[in-house]
């Protein structure tokens, strides 16, 4: 139990977007890891550095919640595990990880918090060095934040053009 708290207070300040997301295959990872069961429904797997030796990374896993209104469960996901696999080249081996580039927080009011270039790069940089350290292919889609970044620049320039006028 005293694992698992460490692992939820290391990922529980998502701003500091210390984290980053495995888009949780569980047939892909049982073909990678020769046959190995992935005891979880976990659709999606938030990973941090854990500092420690044996299991040098912090996993949770979360699903979509099932909630009775379809609307909702396009966006709720709940923690559904919570582990420290001493097999971190199985975990990642195969599968599609993304960097996260925005946080919504969803209060009184709706704050957004945008990832800065200095923190997506710490994460592409980790997750380099893991690629590295076990010889996986590297799977990282950064499609998603490639696409925010061009739409941003693109409302940057729009707005500079309508001052210009």
């Amino acid at each position: 139990m005293m694992v698992k708290c460490s692992i939820f207070e290391k990922l529980s300040n998502f701003s500091d977007f210390n984290f980053g997301v495995i888009n949780f295959d569980k047939p892909t990872f049982e073909e990678k890891s020769n046959g190995a069961t992935f005891h979880s429904n976990a659709e999606k797997l938030l990973f941090v550095q854990s500092n420690e030796q044996n299991c040098p990374y912090f996993m949770m896993g979360i699903l979509k919640d099932g909630c009775d209104n379809p609307e909702e469960m396009q966006s709720n996901y709940v923690v559904e595990t919570l582990f420290a696999p001493y097999n971190v080249r199985n975990i990642f081996n195969g599968q599609k990880v993304a960097i996260p580039t925005q946080i919504l927080i969803i209060g009184d009011n709706m704050e957004k918090i945008v990832a800065t270039a200095r923190e997506k790069l710490a994460l592409i940089n980790q997750y380099k060095s893991i690629v590295a350290e076990y010889n996986i292919p590297n799977n990282i889609d950064i499609y998603g934040d490639y696409l925010a970044t061009l739409t941003r620049e693109d409302n940057e320039s729009e707005t500079k053009l309508i001052r210009k006028r």
